[in-house]
């Protein structure tokens, strides 16, 4: 007949506990070496001051800055576009360098004496920064005044 020897679980189990944290801990080690911090070479974004344009609508105006890396230029407005050959888009990139984009000021979503603000947001090196201001006329009411006619009887178009 065998014997059965019962040896405590103890031992058996710390032992194989303790590889196992050797295990992690030599992967982890491994890990953050393998990882290299890259950026190092990566340039600081110098921001340009921010402009302050007015225009009416439809109205097309330059605006120029300089980036020191890449970017990425966006407007928060409809209204506000930027013209790249002969298409409209709402956001630009392009590398470093002074740059000068052509913006096209619509009358969409205009009201009736409020007067609108679009800002240009300039990305570089993760951050954004709002480097433009362009805000755009309102408009106000026009009175004219018709004869029975039908006839515009308003001095000059306006009263």
């Amino acid at each position: 007949m065998k014997k059965f020897s019962l040896k405590p679980l103890g031992d058996s189990c710390m032992k194989t506990l303790c590889k196992s944290w050797l295990f992690i801990g030599l992967l982890m080690v491994f890990c953050l070496a393998a990882c290299s911090d890259d950026d190092d070479n990566a340039e600081t974004p110098i921001f340009p001051e921010k402009q302050n344009l007015i225009c009416n609508s439809n109205d097309t105006r330059e605006f120029t800055f300089t980036a020191n890396t890449n970017w990425s230029l966006a407007s928060s407005a409809i209204w506000c576009k930027f013209k790249t050959d002969d298409e409209e888009e709402f956001v630009l990139s392009g590398t470093a360098g002074t740059q000068t984009v052509t913006l096209v000021i619509t009358d969409e979503n205009m009201q009736v004496g409020n007067v609108s603000v679009a800002k240009l947001e300039l990305t570089m090196g993760g951050q954004t920064i709002v480097i433009g201001e362009v805000t755009r006329s309102k408009v106000d009411y026009k009175l004219k005044i018709y004869d029975k006619e039908g006839n515009d009887i308003t001095e000059d178009g306006v009263l």
